[in-house]
């Protein structure tokens, strides 16, 4: 059975795999906005230039805050989604010929590589999320604890709440079959 500790561990290691991808979003976007050669070849090939290459950095610099702000963290994990699965597909789609650049070269004839930066990174995300908001296994069962008074037991049931984490008990009191005919 799952303790506390794991549910623990469990968010901590989810927020990293977070914390990680949105590091690695703000990393590349301050490529984007140094401008370095090979960058700007390589996303020109696909049809990005000039203030393009300047909306995609700011893009990933705001997906990147909101990840990293707790309270604005589902909407940066809807921004993420959208923005690397608009990048997978443009990774697909588009290459063109316009360079004499063997890597730009390589990069048209096997689009499938270039899905595997955007791909993996959203997987990392996603597997953060679910580790983070992974509830522990066995807290959700109904227990029987005797009653105070009577002869039937309460029903006890232990639940977690899925965005706090928070655990607390309910507990129902037996039915008393005198009481309830009257």
């Amino acid at each position: 059975m799952f303790t506390s500790g794991s549910d623990s561990r469990n968010s901590v290691i989810g927020s990293r795999f977070i914390v990680g991808s949105a590091l690695v979003l703000v990393a590349s976007s301050m490529l984007k906005l140094a401008h370095p050669g090979p960058i700007l070849t390589y996303l020109s090939s696909m049809g990005f230039e000039g203030t393009d290459v300047y909306l995609i950095a700011v893009i990933e610099l705001v997906t990147a805050a909101l990840l990293l702000l707790p309270r604005t963290r589902a909407l940066g994990v809807l921004m993420a989604t959208a923005y690397l699965g608009g990048a997978v597909a443009a990774h697909i789609a588009i290459h063109r010929f316009t360079t004499d650049d063997p890597f730009v070269a390589f990069m048209a004839l096997h689009t499938h590589i270039g899905t595997l930066e955007p791909g993996v990174l959203l997987g990392a995300l996603w597997f953060g999320v679910w580790l983070s908001q992974r509830p522990a296994r066995g807290l959700a069962t109904t227990q029987t604890v005797p009653a105070a008074t009577g002869t039937r037991p309460a029903k006890t049931q232990q639940t977690v709440q899925p965005l706090t984490g928070s655990r607390h008990l309910v507990t129902r009191p037996a039915a008393n079959p005198v009481t309830e005919i009257r």
